[in-house]
């Protein structure tokens, strides 16, 4: 059943990914720090899809994102439960990579 108020809930919430995906691209190409605590604040919403997006976004740019959250932290703007599981994925991706890197020594 819609209501009255469907529509423009609808349209937050596509207004709203689409700034959070703005912001991304922004992130993920300059490391803009406004572009990157939108994703922060984004990291904090209600909305489970939103949340998902910011968190997604910030895995894929990796280190710029761990310092970013990690200044988060300090300041109190994230939790381990809005940002932790992103943390962790962000430490699993560069930890494959130092793995998956690794030659052995020539003797």
């Amino acid at each position: 059943m819609q209501t009255e108020n469907s529509p423009l809930d609808l349209d937050d919430f596509v207004r709203d990914v689409h700034y959070v995906l703005v912001c991304g691209v922004i992130w993920q190409r300059n490391a803009d720090l406004v572009a990157g605590w939108e994703l922060i604040r984004a990291l904090n919403s209600e909305d489970l899809y939103l949340r998902e997006i910011a968190k997604q976004i910030l895995v894929a740019c990796g280190q710029p994102s761990m310092k970013l959250l990690e200044s988060a932290f300090a300041k109190g703007s994230v939790t381990p439960d809005s940002a932790g599981e992103c943390i962790a994925e962000i430490f699993r991706a560069q930890s494959r990579e130092v793995w998956t890197s690794w030659e052995q020594p020539n003797n």
